[in-house]
């Protein structure tokens, strides 16, 4: 099942929720290229949240600084990602404040495919780590793909042409 397309004809944009992981740039390109070979919008999304402790402890003001500090912070690396691999592309950014599994499932509803990178999390980290990935998984309403951040040490390289 795939997101609504817009009114206006154009193809459903496809969806990249970035983080601040440097896995986050492999996934951006292979959205890129996709948006490229489909001719659709990239809506490029960062959800953010603050934590419990900041929460607790930060006055109005101060969470006002903080949200406007990481809007600002993550929208200029993601323009700068973007200008270097795809400068070519219409794209949207996004940042906003809520929880990152679903306020990407809310989004994704008018997507044509959802795109995070994946993280390496050996062993136990992986089995008690909160997985984004896994949420949207089980929860898009369309297409999730799963873009490694870089390939596992062990595998060979790809061959040379």
């Amino acid at each position: 099942m795939t997101g609504d397309a817009p009114s206006n004809g154009e193809p459903a944009p496809i969806l990249v929720g970035i983080d601040e992981s440097p896995a986050r740039t492999a996934a951006l390109r292979w959205a890129v290229d996709q948006a490229r070979r489909q001719g659709s919008r990239l809506r490029v999304v960062h959800a953010w949240e603050l934590g419990p402790g900041e929460a607790a402890v930060l006055s109005h003001d101060e969470r006002e600084q903080r949200r406007k500090a990481v809007v600002a912070g993550c929208r200029a690396s993601i323009e700068e990602v973007l200008s270097r691999c795809a400068p070519d592309v219409a794209a949207d950014i996004e940042i906003l404040e809520g929880p990152a599994g679903p306020v990407l499932v809310e989004l994704a509803r008018n997507a044509s495919l959802l795109v995070l990178a994946t993280h390496d999390r050996p062993g136990r980290r992986r089995l008690t780590a909160q997985s984004v990935g896994h949420y949207c998984l089980s929860y898009a309403s369309c297409p999730v793909v799963m873009v490694p951040g870089k390939p596992p040490d062990d595998e060979p390289p790809a061959p040379e042409s």
